[in-house]
């Protein structure tokens, strides 16, 4: 779809195209996952922290830790662990004498519900079944420049 007729405005340069195209390809990703997490009673940020949680799993992980693996970092890590708790998803255990250190492990209940998503979340990573590998490989290496 081309932006120009999906928001109905013209761009003064490419510039300001690239920008309102990262924007709005940024919302429509946003949206789609959205979507899809909605029907499993997660956010996408749930997901992510469960998806980080596994890679550790049976072992706790550091709230500290968790959070400088995430892809969004969290400044309400807190809460998140917290709405997971209350879903039955993680368990928590503070360190004796030191209230900010948490040790977050998935449950059981957890790891069958990231079985179930990631048995159907190819249908969302498909969107990307548009483009070829060396497409692909372009569109990386344009936004790790973009980056820096």
């Amino acid at each position: 779809m081309e932006l120009e007729a999906a928001i109905k405005r013209t761009f003064k340069n490419q510039q300001e195209k690239a920008y309102s195209n990262l924007i709005f390809t940024n919302n429509w990703l946003d949206n789609q996952y959205k979507t899809f997490f909605l029907q499993y009673g997660l956010t996408q940020q749930q997901y992510n922290v469960m998806k980080v949680l596994k890679t550790f799993y049976p072992t706790p992980c550091r709230s500290n830790v968790l959070n400088g693996k995430l892809i969004e970092k969290m400044p309400d890590i807190s809460r998140i662990i917290e709405r997971l708790r209350i879903k039955g998803y993680v368990d928590r255990k503070w360190k004796e004498g030191d209230r900010r250190s948490v040790d977050i492990v998935l449950t059981n209940k957890a790891v069958g519900m990231l079985f179930k998503i990631d048995s159907e979340i190819h249908r969302l990573e498909n969107m990307f079944s548009r483009l070829t590998d060396p497409e692909l490989n372009t569109l990386n290496t344009l936004l790790d420049k973009l980056r820096g």
